[in-house]
């Protein structure tokens, strides 16, 4: 197949099912719904599932269908495929060398968007609606059982007990029944979708007069033993659905959706998988924006009668996301680069082989003014020569073990203790003025505020290696891709020319702020001119802050932290910064966290995203934020 980094979404585009397996890794999986992996448990809730684009929604979504699952367990090709199945089968889908459900992927694709045009009440359009997904529902499974191999005169339905007459509703028990009144309803509604005037409900086709509760009835599908044993298949399958692309709807369907597919009376398992858009900004807030309160995995909410996953880092525990993510990161290095002939053929099977991370210092002919001021500096706050030797001293002591002692990071640490020193002196027993020596607690986040000054002062290399190209990508499997697709295509026209694979520094810093930067033009979103706005006064403020010579926020900034009543106020009261902050969120371009105790006070925290950090020059580090409040947030959006 074509070199899967540049190839956008490759996983859709990949031209069988094995080279779509092939691509697949299984840690998100586990990562973000190992706590439901009990009891059927995935299978038997409603559940919510959002993500912002290129999280992976669709890819998992395709994981449960029979044609993936029976893919599955009649391959054996080496251990890719070894460590999807043994995921897989921790969700209960797969029991042995069977699969236990029958899935299938419906897109709430434009035409169920087309029925909010129809002339009817509100009512009768959301009745259209629930009948033609429970209808395509029905279509897709016995399509894929078909692809696999089982005929619908091969299955029989069973409905739950004390519902043996609504099976009739729905074609009786044979298959062949059940798949004719699926076809029956999903062509009434084609014919009143595509009508030049639309009949009156009351004309409605007897298909459609008719009570059609699939999703209350279905309790399994039943296929003879050895023909179900032949194909993978467990003689009694249960039902289970996923509607993707659930943002696809309007905003009256969506929440008619939520309210339905949340009853309690269906018991098959039915996911809604949607990317935030569908979501207002107070649910995204709700959902997404959660602090620290010491219950569950970040971005999941428990509640009684379904559950929210959501696709990526949010909420507060987003240090442990990030060291999650860089897992799934690794994995889906590995499963892209098996299918780059030229790193195949060579056996580069991970990216951190050919990512050097060797930086060459600043050149002591360029440090001049930085020396002039720390001397400068040391004058006017009244440091003494002896005081200065024991800066000097843990400065070398404190590269011993954060960093390489260059003589540039060397200058750049004495630069900021210098500036960091208080202006204090005190009288000595001999009648000398003395500074008073102090030590100073080093660790890596003040060496790399050096790097970040030396970086943003003299273009030294930054962003370079895997930990650097996996926090850029704002826990997003397919930023990822898009980014580190940069590198790796460097790489190939250097293995094409005969030369070594590796890349410099310098060269994966420029590649990377360089593919940020074309990211950040394309954003063509919904509010996307306002974002990038919004991102771009916040990037200043932030730049401001990290370019002080005391380092005082170590690494530098890359937030912007507001009172948090006064951001309930201005998102409650602001419908254009609502949108704003909604198709932020939802597009990656920053991240919010609600509720952080910081100084005494609540603080909402607006964390600019990987690909913001990039272009402006920022660091990828969390928790260093300027402090701002709602009027100056809002004045942002007005400045080119």
């Amino acid at each position: 197949m074509a070199n899967p980094f540049t190839t956008f979404r490759a996983a859709e585009h990949a031209d069988s099912m094995e080279g779509f397996l092939a691509l697949v890794v299984p840690e998100p999986l586990e990562q973000y719904f190992s706590r439901y992996f009990h009891d059927g448990v995935l299978f038997r809730r409603a559940m919510f599932v959002y993500g912002q684009p290129g999280s992976g929604k669709t890819t998992l979504a395709r994981l449960f269908e029979p044609v993936a699952l029976s893919t599955l367990l009649r391959n054996d090709s080496g251990p890719a495929f070894n460590a999807v199945r043994a995921a897989v089968g921790k969700t209960g889908a797969l029991t042995g060398n069977t699969s236990t459900i029958l899935g299938a992927r419906v897109p709430l694709e434009s035409d169920f968007r087309d029925l909010t045009n129809l002339p009817y009440g509100a009512e009768v359009r959301r009745q259209l609606l629930f009948r033609l997904i429970q209808a395509r529902t029905v279509l897709r499974w016995f399509a894929q059982l078909q692809i696999v191999g089982v005929t619908p005169d091969q299955v029989e339905a069973a409905g739950r007990e004390g519902y043996a007459s609504s099976l009739e509703l729905l074609g009786g028990p044979s298959g062949t029944g059940v798949l004719a009144r699926a076809r029956a309803v999903e062509n009434a509604i084609y014919t009143i979708l595509g009508a030049l005037v639309p009949p009156s409900d009351s004309q409605f086709h007897q298909d459609l007069q008719r009570p059609y509760p699939v999703f209350d009835t279905l309790s399994e599908f039943r296929i003879e033993p050895n023909i179900a044993r032949a194909h993978h298949l467990e003689p009694r399958l249960r039902p289970f659905v996923i509607l993707d692309d659930a943002h696809s709807l309007s905003a009256d369907q969506f929440h008619a959706l939520r309210t339905w597919v949340t009853r309690r009376e269906i018991m098959l398992g039915r996911w809604v998988l949607s990317r935030l858009d569908a979501l207002t900004p107070a649910e995204i807030s709700a959902e997404f924006g959660t602090a620290d309160d010491g219950h569950g995995a970040p971005g999941l909410s428990n509640q009684r009668d379904f559950d929210v996953v959501a696709l990526q880092g949010v909420g507060s525990d987003r240090a442990t996301s990030r060291r999650q993510f860089r897992k799934v990161a690794e994995a889906i290095g590995r499963r892209y680069l098996k299918q780059v002939e030229v790193f195949d053929r060579i056996q580069i099977s991970d990216m951190a082989s050919f990512l050097d991370t060797s930086v060459p210092p600043v050149p002591d002919d360029k440090l001049g003014d930085w020396r002039e001021e720390i001397d400068a500096e040391a004058r006017a706050r009244a440091i003494q020569p002896s005081a200065r030797r024991a800066l000097e001293q843990a400065v070398d002591d404190a590269l011993k073990t954060y960093g390489p002692a260059t003589n540039d990071l060397r200058v750049a640490l004495m630069r900021i203790l210098v500036h960091r020193r208080a202006p204090v002196r005190q009288l000595s027993l001999f009648g000398d003025d003395e500074s008073e020596p102090s030590s100073f607690t080093f660790d890596n986040t003040i060496v790399a505020g050096a790097e970040v000054h030396l970086f943003r002062k003299f273009d030294r290399p930054y962003y370079y290696g895997f930990d650097q190209l996996a926090l850029a990508s704002s826990e997003n499997p397919e930023l990822f891709v898009r980014l580190a697709g940069a590198l790796v295509e460097a790489a190939i026209n250097r293995v094409l020319r005969r030369q070594r694979p590796t890349l410099s520094a310098a060269e994966q810093h420029r590649l990377l702020r360089e593919k940020a930067t074309e990211l950040l033009t394309e954003w063509n979103f919904p509010e996307a001119s306002n974002v990038r706005t919004l991102v771009a006064g916040i990037a200043r403020r932030c730049e401001k802050a990290t370019d002080t010579a005391n380092a005082y926020l170590n690494a530098g900034a890359n937030a912007m932290g507001i009172p948090m009543a006064e951001f309930n106020a201005a998102r409650d009261s602001q419908p254009a910064f609502a949108a704003v902050v909604k198709f932020g969120v939802a597009y990656s371009a920053f991240s919010i966290l609600l509720d952080r105790p910081v100084k005494n006070k609540q603080w909402c925290i607006i964390t600019l995203g990987g690909v913001a950090c990039l272009h402006y020059g920022l660091t990828l580090a969390l928790g260093g934020f300027v402090e701002g409040d709602a009027a100056e947030l809002l004045s942002l959006l007005k400045k080119p």
